[in-house]
C-alpha cells in the first residue's frame, strides 16, 4: 500500500538506519544541547541541575575557554556596545574549568550565562555546524548564541564557539555524553535601556 511504501522512504531516509553515522550523532548532540541549554538557564538549586541532565553530562566532564571578554569594545555608541575575544591572549592560553562533571557545567555556566538569576525571555540555542568522528569519541562544532535580560533593563547577546567532544551513545535511543567544551571564540554584545524603548 501507498502508506507502508511511505514509511519504508522515511525509515530509509532514517540517519541512523541508513547509516550516516555523522547525521545521526549531530543530530542527538543537538538534541542533547537543547537539555544542557534549559539547565545552563536554571537556577544553581533547580532540579533541572539533578534531573535527566546527569545522563548527559559525563562524570569527567571537562571545559576551557578564552578569558572574558574585557577591556575597550570595538564599538560603543552610547546605546550597544560590542566586545570581542577570538583566540586566547597572545603569549596566553585557554583557561581550564576545575570542576568536573555536572560541577564542571556550573562552572561554564556561570562563567558563560553569568550567576544572577536570567530574566524573562531569555534563551539560548546551540546550532551544530560539523562532526569529526573518532572511535568511541565524536566532536561537534558549535555555535551558541544567549540572549538575556537584566534586571538593569540592559540586554546581552553572547555568541560563541564550542568544540564540543562526546562519548558516542550506548544505546541506539540514548543520549551522547558531553565529555569536554572548548570555547574558541566570544562575542558580546550589550544594549543598553534605551535601545530597548
Amino acid at each position: 500500500s501507498w502508506d507502508a511504501a511511505l514509511r519504508q522512504q522515511i525509515a530509509l531516509a532514517s540517519p541512523a538506519a541508513s547509516g550516516w553515522e555523522s547525521e545521526a550523532l549531530s543530530e542527538s548532540a543537538s538534541l542533547a544541547l537543547k537539555l544542557v541549554g534549559k539547565v545552563m538557564l536554571a537556577p544553581a538549586g533547580d532540579e533541572k541541575w539533578s534531573g535527566e541532565i546527569a545522563t548527559v553530562v559525563a562524570e569527567d566532564f571537562s571545559w576551557q575557554a578564552n578569558p572574558a571578554v574585557e577591556g575597550q569594545p570595538l564599538f560603543d555608541d552610547g546605546t550597544f556596545e560590542v566586545r570581542r575575544r577570538d583566540s586566547a591572549p597572545e603569549g596566553g592560553s585557554l583557561q581550564p574549568g576545575a570542576g568536573a562533571g555536572l560541577a564542571g557545567l556550573r562552572e561554564l555556566t556561570e562563567r558563560f550565562v553569568g550567576t544572577e538569576t536570567v530574566g524573562a525571555g531569555s534563551r539560548i540555542a546551540f546550532k551544530v555546524k560539523g562532526v569529526s568522528l573518532g572511535g568511541d569519541t565524536f566532536t561537534t562544532r558549535v555555535s551558541v548564541e544567549l540572549l538575556r535580560g537584566g534586571h538593569t533593563g540592559e540586554a546581552v547577546q553572547r555568541n560563541a564557539v564550542w568544540e564540543c567532544v562526546w562519548a558516542k551513545p550506548v544505546a541506539e535511543a540514548g543520549y551522547p555524553r558531553l565529555k569536554q567544551v572548548t570555547q574558541t571564540s566570544e562575542e558580546e554584545i550589550r544594549a543598553s535601556h534605551k535601545a530597548m524603548v
